[in-house]
């Protein structure tokens, strides 16, 4: 058997740079953001579980939109003032260096506030 790159194939009427592209299947691409329901989904999922510092960083990560490395480098100090969570923050991201505003919804500083009381 002839292998699919062979000059048979490509007399045969297909092209070997269509051929290469179907092997190596579909382009690398970003992932489909979580939809709502399954946002909610997730959310109830770790309420159920118990899972205090889970729903917190995953509650972080929808607010913030930022990289997973970024989220978890967060500091307490860079969320907290004044004694209460702040409805906005400022992080400087790992990989690019530059600093990101994003503002923390109602469930994402209800959730941090938990954790901080749940920690001590």
């Amino acid at each position: 058997m002839a292998s699919p790159l062979s000059s048979e194939s490509s007399r045969s009427g297909c092209c070997a740079s269509s051929l290469l592209r179907a092997l190596r299947g579909p382009k690398s691409r970003c992932e489909a953001s979580l939809k709502p329901r399954q946002v909610w989904a997730i959310r109830f999922f770790l309420d159920q579980h118990g899972r205090v510092r889970d729903r917190a960083l995953f509650d972080l990560a929808v607010d913030s939109k930022l990289r997973g490395c970024d989220v978890v480098k967060v500091k307490i100090g860079e969320l907290v003032g004044g004694g209460e969570i702040r409805s906005r923050a400022i992080v400087v991201q790992r990989k690019t260096g530059k600093p990101v505003q994003f503002e923390l919804m109602q469930d994402a500083r209800a959730s941090l506030l938990a954790r901080l009381e749940f920690a001590g």
